[in-house]
């Protein structure tokens, strides 16, 4: 087998198992998106933490890329699932466009519309909120309304942690 036939099976089952890791990403958000108008019934796990204003519960699917995930009810219902964690504010920027491109690839064509806001903590400027929400004329109000996705970068000072996470609301 000669190298350039060697170099372009290496590149096409590159390809492959990148396609693949994002159909994965996209199948298990959509997954948690159904789920939202049942408030996320058939996939909350066990409560991690109940009582006082807000409750805890683990996931029971985990999306590729996730390094915490769980369902939290405090003023609503929502997914919470961290992609980045660090001290180190290096990798932010990285994990941050990243994330934003697979939410986009996998939310943008079935009718979302994106939309920015100003990031909470003002050191965190450059990283504003994004949102994804169905289109106005797409829109249902109360209880069948769609799922919609955010995405933050986040700091702690109490801990110095840099974190992107997405969060799916449940309407």
């Amino acid at each position: 087998m000669t190298i350039k036939r060697l170099l372009l099976i290496v590149a096409l089952l590159a390809n492959f198992c990148t396609h693949a890791q994002e159909n994965e990403f996209c199948t298990a958000l959509h997954t948690i998106m159904k789920d939202a108008p049942n408030q996320f019934k058939n996939i909350r796990g066990k409560t991690m933490k109940a009582g006082g204003q807000s409750s805890i519960w683990t996931c029971g699917i985990t999306i590729p890329g996730t390094i915490s995930s769980h369902f939290v009810s405090y003023m609503g219902l929502f997914y919470e699932g961290a992609v980045y964690a660090s001290k180190d504010k290096s990798g932010l920027a990285n994990a941050y466009k990243e994330y934003k491109s697979k939410l986009s690839d996998c939310l943008l064509s079935q009718g979302y519309e994106i939309s920015y806001t100003p990031n909470f903590y003002p050191e965190m400027g450059d990283f504003k909120k994004v949102a994804f929400l169905k289109s106005k004329r797409e829109n249902i109000a109360g209880k069948d309304a769609p799922a919609h996705v955010a995405l933050e970068a986040l700091y702690n000072k109490t801990v110095g942690m840099y974190t992107v996470v997405f969060y799916i609301y449940e309407h």
